[in-house]
């Protein structure tokens, strides 16, 4: 979702209403500004949030092999191969991120690229374990290499305070004067905790509320800092929202598939503006084995490379939503609603990188365009 990747407008909106009161018929109409689509000039910040927590040790099977380095191989391997070294399929999500760079003048404008990881205390108490997440490379261009070391240097350990990290996350941006579309990549593999404010109930912290340590009466935790922080966690990505980053959430490995966890993830997607739609049956992008968390990746370079175009408002039902492009060659395609999305109320999303590509690149002077077509709300 480049910034202003398309001078496409949209737009006027005609409303009325059909007599016949048992049969209302959708009024709506659009006015379609032919203007060639342009190339970004600034590239987005990306900033990668990962869990490095002591669960990283086990399979994404959920088998605690504690089998890191080993031809079995752990979550946190399978989070290299895919995000730094690349695998058969293809090359790994940083390398992938370098091709977002955008031309600026006569210059190329270098994605910008960050690294925060959480889990990086130890184990040998609450407190060290929970510390909140580390900067390891502040957002900026020319980055991708740096970012690659830092990971390779790492291993897993420590628990989850992922609303605390992603306080400290808002600090790793790049204050470059410019204004740059800006991203967090979150990749977690368990529930957040480390909240020592949470009240130690069985209706706050009993069943699938407990993260680790539930033996007590009801599954109830000794420690306020083993029970689920869903309410912090979502709050901190609201807090970012609010700053205008935008927030995508994978969960990765079979604890992240199920009960507590589908719900806390689902609700920080969706209040990050990057939530998938149908027919995806998550808000957030669920990674069970490497090859899912690759495919997860692969989608979120498509949707931070998607087109936008503004709307003037929004549309009243989803449903009745058209998406109409015409391309260069004069041929027009409408959309699917998996190839399409709203990231904001009045902002459209085209997913399909294929057609971005068509749109973006298209020569000087041609007729392509973008028709939305809806009902105001």
């Amino acid at each position: 979702m480049r910034r202003a990747l398309l001078s496409m407008g949209m737009l006027g909106l005609v409303a009325g209403c059909q007599p016949h009161e048992l049969d209302p018929v959708r009024p709506a109409a659009a006015v379609i500004v032919n203007v060639p689509p342009t190339k970004p000039q600034l590239a987005p910040e990306v900033l990668l949030v990962v869990d490095r927590s002591g669960s990283m040790e086990n399979a994404a099977s959920g088998t605690q092999t504690n089998s890191c380095g080993t031809a079995a191989s752990c979550k946190w391997d399978d989070l290299l191969a895919d995000m730094v070294q690349g695998t058969s399929a293809g090359p790994g999500f940083l390398d992938k991120l370098q091709t977002l760079s955008a031309q600026n003048g006569s210059s190329q404008d270098p994605v910008q690229v960050g690294l925060v990881t959480f889990g990086d205390g130890d184990s040998s108490s609450a407190d060290s374990a929970c510390k909140p997440g580390i900067i390891q490379v502040p957002v900026a261009g020319n980055t991708v290499d740096a970012v690659k070391t830092a990971l390779q240097a790492i291993s897993p350990g420590g628990a989850t305070p992922t609303a605390s990290t992603l306080q400290v996350a808002a600090g790793a941006f790049n204050n470059d004067g410019f204004t740059r579309e800006r991203y967090v990549v979150l990749v977690t593999d368990g529930l957040p905790n480390c909240n020592a404010n949470i009240p130690l109930t069985v209706a706050t912290c009993g069943g699938d509320l407990c993260t680790e340590g539930c033996f007590g009466t009801g599954g109830v935790p000794s420690d306020s800092r083993d029970c689920l922080d869903q309410d912090n966690s979502v709050a901190a990505v609201q807090s970012l929202a609010s700053a205008g980053v935008k927030t995508f959430v994978i969960g990765f490995g079979s604890d992240t598939n199920t009960g507590a966890a589908t719900g806390v993830l689902n609700a920080m997607a969706n209040a990050g503006g990057e939530a998938q739609s149908a027919p995806a049956t998550t808000a957030y992008y669920q990674a069970s084995s490497q090859a899912d968390l690759q495919t997860a990746l692969n989608k979120i370079i498509d949707a931070i490379d998607a087109c936008t175009v503004p709307l003037p408002t929004s549309p009243m039902q989803l449903d009745a939503v058209e998406v109409d492009v015409t391309f260069c060659s004069g041929q027009s395609q409408i959309l699917t609603p998996a190839q399409w999305q709203l990231s904001d109320s009045t902002t459209l999303k085209i997913k399909d990188p294929q057609i971005c590509s068509q749109l973006r690149n298209a020569a000087p002077g041609c007729d392509a365009s973008v028709k939305v077509d809806f009902a105001k709300l």
